[in-house]
């Protein structure tokens, strides 16, 4: 079974330090075999359904 881990970042500085744990956090994931996916929320366009 395959676990999904879905990394948000809620800030709008992509290089900041925020951005950064994001990308150590979800490295670790996928070296423990996790598939992950990023969303930036800055740059995404939210809609209800």
């Amino acid at each position: 079974m395959t676990i999904h881990v879905i990394g948000i970042l809620g800030a709008n500085n992509p290089d900041g330090l925020t951005a950064q744990m994001l990308t150590t956090v979800l490295k670790g994931a996928e070296e423990q075999g996790c598939t992950v996916q990023r969303i930036y929320l800055d740059v995404t366009t939210l809609s209800c359904w």
